[in-house]
């Protein structure tokens, strides 16, 4: 009885977070996502990206994924989903939402993670593929990208 109860309250907090994002919040960042993807503008897909506390590598990585997908691509279509949506399992999201070590450092998102979007993407030859990102909201109110950041960076500069 306790696992049901437990399983009913995730699904619950789940549900209740993606719930947290207006509509027409959700509506402006999917229109300008797919706007700079489809002007192949970088510089204001750059924009959609919260990046406070992320590594200017991590940033340029990001980036030139989606600049290789439309470059080589067609841009098929932009969802943005709950995150049980997504199609991660179950580890893979706690990940996503509590952070992760990674080479003895921990990693956490810099936004908290409260939807995701999908885009997928064809190429001439038929072949498809999909980008998936979590999503936050910035202290600003806007659906941004969620990248990671260092827990430590953060902890010492909210604790100087």
């Amino acid at each position: 009885m306790k696992l049901f109860t437990f399983i009913i309250a995730a699904l619950s907090l789940a549900f209740h977070s993606s719930l947290a994002v207006e509509e027409t919040t959700i509506k402006t960042f999917k229109e300008s996502l797919e706007a700079a993807l489809k002007s192949k503008d970088l510089s204001a897909l750059n924009n959609l990206f919260y990046t406070e506390g992320a590594s200017q590598f991590q940033i340029d990585l990001l980036i030139h994924s989606y600049e290789v997908s439309i470059q080589t691509g067609i841009l098929e279509s932009v969802v943005v989903v709950p995150l049980e949506d997504a199609g991660h399992d179950s580890t893979s999201l706690q990940k996503i939402i509590d952070g992760e070590i990674m080479n003895g450092h921990f990693y956490v998102p810099n936004l908290k993670p409260l939807l995701f979007s999908k885009v997928k993407f064809t190429d001439s030859n038929g072949s498809k593929w999909t980008t998936v990102a979590p999503l936050g909201l910035s202290p600003d109110g806007e659906l941004k990208f969620s990248l990671q950041r260092l827990k430590a960076e953060q902890d010492a500069a909210a604790n100087p």
